[in-house]
């Protein structure tokens, strides 16, 4: 069943439906803050989409990381890389359709 989350990021309030629980659109809107915040304290005077990209960017290395870091188990962390690429995706495209223009 599908659940309806609302979290802050970037102190902008989103809506989200998750299938898979609010703790974990929590959990993840928690961790691209604190992304987020490390950016800014790096270099305050960015715009917020280069914050954001850049947030993204950190996130997309550490994951890479991760990745490189379990070689013993590869195709977990291939399945787990997966998940999460494919988890990305639907955030994203539900966040898009969140801050769409309205007519």
């Amino acid at each position: 069943m599908s659940e309806t989350v609302q979290v802050e990021v970037a102190g902008r309030s989103y809506r989200l439906r998750s299938d898979e629980g609010g703790a974990d659109l929590a959990a993840v809107a928690r961790l691209v803050n604190e992304r987020i915040g490390d950016v800014l304290r790096a270099a305050p005077h960015l715009e917020k989409e280069e914050v954001a990209i850049l947030a993204a960017l950190n996130m997309g290395d550490e994951l890479l990381r991760q990745r490189a870091v379990g070689d013993a188990d590869s195709g977990d962390i291939e399945e787990a890389v997966e998940a999460v690429r494919s988890r990305i995706a639907d955030l994203t495209k539900r966040l898009e359709q969140t801050v769409a223009p309205r007519d």
